[in-house]
C-alpha cells in the first residue's frame, strides 16, 4: 500500500500590467509637445521630433495615451487606429505621428498650397523646412530631412515666391548649389539675413574700392557662386572677402546705385520669374 506524498504547490503567480509611463510622465510630454494654437502641421511634426517624441519609445498601450496631439481630426484619428493596431511592438512617438500625417496626406501635392509670397528671410526658412518635410514624409526620410538634398520643385517655390529684393541671391543660392541638402540652404538663407533688411531705406553702405566697388552683399554673392562655402564667409571683413575673391579670380560688380538709397539691390530685381 503506497501512501500519498504531499507535494509542493507552486506559489500563484500575480500578474498585472506595468505601464511604462506614469500619469505625470505622459501629462508632462502631452503639455509640451501637443500641437500649439495656429503652429502649421509641418512644423509640429519638426518639433514633435527634436523636442523628444523621436525618443519617447511606445507600444500600441502607451500610445493611446498620446492620442491627440496633433489637434488634426484625421491625422489624430489615423494615429489612434495606427496604436489600435500597434499591439506590443515598439515604435517612437515622433513616427508614429509621422505616418498617421502620411495616410493624410501621401502627396506633397495633397497638402494645402504654400504659393503666397514670402516677405523676410525667417518666412523663407520657413517656407523652405515646411515644403522639404512634406517631400520627407512621402518618401520616408523624416529623420534625415535636414541632410535631404532639396528638390527641384522646392527650389523652385522658393524663388517663385521671393520677393523682389531677395531674388537675386535666392537665385543663386538654389541654383548655384544643386546637391546642397536643406541644411546647407537653410544656412545660406540664414547668412543673407544676417546682412540686414535689404528693402530698408538705410541699406548698408557700399564698401568702396578706387571709386565704384563691389558691396558687400555682391562679394558674398560671387563667393557663394563660385563654390565656397558659407561657413567660409560667414562674419568675415568685407576686406577680406574681396582679397578672396581676388585670388579666386571670381568677378563681383558694383550692382547697386551709388547713390545711398536709390534704385533696387539687384538689375533684375522687379522682374518676375
Amino acid at each position: 500500500m503506497y501512501e500519498a506524498v504531499p507535494q509542493d504547490q507552486p506559489q500563484p503567480v500575480i500578474t498585472r500590467t506595468l505601464e511604462d509611463y506614469t500619469s505625470e510622465e505622459v501629462a508632462h510630454l502631452v503639455n509640451r509637445l501637443r500641437r500649439k494654437g495656429d503652429e502649421p502641421l509641418d512644423l509640429w511634426i519638426v518639433r514633435l521630433s527634436e523636442e523628444g517624441g523621436a525618443q519617447t519609445d511606445i507600444d500600441g498601450t502607451d500610445g493611446l495615451r498620446f492620442t491627440g496631439l496633433s489637434k488634426d481630426t484625421a491625422v489624430d484619428s489615423n494615429y489612434r487606429q495606427l496604436m489600435t493596431n500597434q499591439g506590443e511592438e515598439m515604435t517612437t512617438l515622433f513616427q508614429a505621428y509621422a505616418r498617421a500625417i502620411t495616410e493624410q496626406y501621401a502627396m506633397p501635392s495633397d497638402w494645402p498650397e504654400l504659393n503666397k509670397p514670402w516677405l523676410t528671410i525667417r518666412e523663407g526658412i520657413q517656407r523652405l523646412v515646411r515644403l522639404c518635410v512634406r517631400e520627407a514624409l512621402t518618401i520616408g526620410m523624416m529623420d534625415e530631412v535636414v541632410n535631404m538634398p532639396v528638390p527641384k520643385a522646392v527650389r523652385d517655390a522658393i524663388i517663385k515666391t521671393a520677393p523682389a529684393a531677395y531674388k537675386s541671391l535666392i537665385l543663386t543660392i538654389m541654383l548655384g548649389s544643386p546637391r546642397a541638402t536643406m541644411g546647407d540652404i537653410r544656412s545660406m538663407m540664414a547668412d543673407v539675413g544676417s546682412l540686414g533688411n535689404w528693402e530698408s531705406e538705410n541699406r548698408p553702405r557700399l564698401d568702396m574700392q578706387e571709386g565704384c566697388g563691389p558691396s558687400r552683399r555682391d562679394i558674398w554673392s560671387a563667393l557663394v557662386k563660385g563654390g565656397v562655402p558659407v561657413s567660409e564667409i560667414d562674419g568675415k571683413p568685407t576686406a577680406e572677402l574681396r582679397e578672396m575673391c581676388r585670388k579666386r579670380g571670381l568677378k563681383s560688380t558694383c550692382r547697386v546705385s551709388l547713390r545711398e538709397g536709390t534704385g533696387p539691390p539687384f538689375p533684375h530685381a522687379h522682374q518676375r520669374i
